[in-house]
């Protein structure tokens, strides 16, 4: 993920996430209506794979929103908010806790860098956990996907369309081992009554793991190999040609 705020980072494009989120909207609040906040004085919110940028600002904003609509209805007093801001270290938190400080927050915020396939936070101390778009990222590419010599060898591709099944039964597997250690963590994590809301890229059933297919049947992450390709063959030409004359031709 790019950091940062230039044309290429992940806070300006990530449009397609903002919208999945939308659209998921009217579910995540059903489900957070359902906590038994009456004998709360303290919600603690997880965000995990928060990235950064405007996403990560509403995506909050609206869980915070929805609980004060709750209060609102039921004659409560809002609880104080804790929000757990969560992702790899590599993250911008910078940028993040930056663009936080430009808002008018209604809880206290924080950062916890490291992979949400640990134990995060203490043992039922979780009221509302949510992760967008970030739970289809393995911890890692299996080891034997990577050595040459493998029955699962992918020769150093970034995407397994079309490939034998062996490479995809062995991201398939090292997925499984990521989500029991995902549930584990959140089993430890949660408190009584406490709920909640995943949303990641899937397949259909019907599709093996080696055919990675979006609900309108289109490959998914074709173009991340398509570009793959071009990024090499650039290389190539400024090896050959120099950077002046890629495609063996002077560009002008």
């Amino acid at each position: 993920m790019t950091s940062g705020n230039g044309d290429n980072s992940y806070a300006h494009n990530s449009t397609r996430q903002g919208s999945v989120f939308k659209a998921l909207q009217p579910a995540f609040s059903q489900l957070i209506e359902s906590l038994p906040i009456q004998n709360l004085d303290l919600i603690r919110i997880a965000d995990l794979g928060c990235a950064t940028g405007m996403n990560t600002v509403s995506e909050v904003d609206f869980v915070v929103k929805t609980l004060k609509s709750m209060c609102a209805e039921r004659c409560l007093s809002l609880p104080e908010l804790q929000v757990f801001f969560n992702d790899l270290p590599s993250n911008d938190f910078n940028d993040l806790f930056m663009l936080l400080s430009k808002q008018k927050l209604d809880y206290y915020a924080t950062g916890v860098p490291r992979s949400f396939y640990n134990v995060l936070f203490p043992r039922g101390s979780i009221h509302i956990c949510f992760s967008i778009m970030a739970l289809h990222w393995l911890s890692q590419v299996p080891a034997v996907v990577e050595q040459e010599g493998s029955f699962a060898y992918n020769r150093g591709k970034v995407w397994i369309n079309g490939n034998r099944a062996e490479i995809g039964r062995a991201y398939a597997e090292q997925s499984q081992k990521d989500l029991r250690q995902f549930f584990g963590a959140r089993a430890h994590e949660m408190a009584s009554g406490g709920v909640m809301f995943l949303c990641a890229m899937g397949r259909p059933n019907s599709a093996p793991a080696h055919h990675q297919v979006s609900a309108e049947g289109e490959y998914c992450g074709a173009d991340f190999e398509a570009a793959w390709d071009d990024l090499i063959s650039e290389l190539i030409d400024i090896i050959l040609f120099g950077e002046g004359n890629r495609g063996g031709r002077e560009q002008r």
